[in-house]
């Protein structure tokens, strides 16, 4: 197996692992939302992300709280030495790491990221000039859906501090489509700290909030054409999902930047559980002009 496939399959769910090893992919993330789409009625969904799909092997998911751990998996480079089979059996080793981690801690935690994401979503479309999204209970008249899937990181590098991340994924019907677009968002509160440290005075909450609003910001002004920047580079450092890896180089759109954070699409295969638009703090990345083109375009 070579070096390029053992690096993508630790960025994978098990339920995809062979659709990748077999080389088909779509980069349906590293499109923009699309210009002609209608009105659309929106609001956050109470279905949870799909664990096969959108997290990497051996994480811990909390389903109460919408929160998946990672940062603590090992083994998975032996796995990979014995197939996808020998993968499976580490994704299922890990779990059990995790769980055995943080599963303790999970029960104090007290909040509701739906509500959260709900919330910041409603307060953003109300600030809004015009609109291309109505919140669900709104009597305007639309002619499509955007039904948006939340879920928050708690990632931890290898014998270092970790960091937070909300991901929104985001789905468009409209007319006969059930998925007209498909789009995800991952950003990033700001800092880094201990596990002990996240847990103290509310932190992890407030990470949680700040990441969600941030996500949702995203999104909105995504749908507004909002981002009309095509500066494309290759990308190093640490972003969501990736703080085990910090060799990998991606590629990437740079959407906005500012002093402090950038936000960037990803020009990664859809299979990567980091494909989408980010929002990263710049002393995170260190970026490289690049010349490449993006599928679909």
């Amino acid at each position: 197996m070579s070096k390029t496939i053992r690096l993508a399959l630790r960025f994978v769910g098990p339920a995809i692992l062979g659709l990748l090893a077999s080389g088909c992919a779509s980069y349906r993330y590293a499109l923009p939302y699309p210009a002609d789409a209608k009105t659309a009625r929106t609001d956050i969904s109470e279905e949870h992300p799909s664990a096969g799909t959108q997290f990497p092997i051996g994480t811990f998911y909390d389903k109460d709280h919408r929160v998946v751990f990672s940062g603590h998996q090992k083994g998975e480079q032996v796995g990979m030495m014995f197939g996808l089979v020998g993968v499976l059996v580490a994704h299922q080793a890990n779990k059990a790491a995790g769980a055995d981690r943080f599963g303790g801690h999970v029960d104090d935690l007290d909040f509701d990221l739906t509500t959260i994401a709900r919330t910041a979503l409603a307060e953003e479309l109300a600030h809004a000039p015009a609109t291309r999204l109505r919140l669900v209970g709104d009597a305007a008249e639309t002619h499509a859906i955007l039904e948006i899937v939340p879920y928050a990181l708690v990632e931890y590098a290898p014998g270092g501090g970790g960091k937070v991340y909300v991901s929104l994924r985001a789905r468009l019907a409209q007319g006969g489509a059930t998925q007209r677009w498909i789009g995800r968002y991952f950003a990033a509160a700001d800092g880094t700290h201990l596990q002990s440290t996240w847990e103290q005075e509310g932190r992890l909450e407030t990470a949680l909030r700040e990441a969600t609003e941030r996500a949702v910001r995203m999104l909105v002004r995504d749908v507004h054409g909002g981002y009309p920047g095509s500066r494309t580079v290759k990308i190093s450092g640490r972003w969501a999902w990736t703080a085990r890896l910090p060799q990998l180089t991606s590629r990437a759109i740079v959407l906005d930047e500012t002093d402090e954070h950038l936000v960037l699409r990803f020009v990664a295969a859809d299979a990567l559980v980091f494909s989408g638009t980010h929002f990263v703090e710049r002393k995170d990345v260190t970026l490289e002009d690049a010349v490449f083109k993006i599928p679909g375009r």
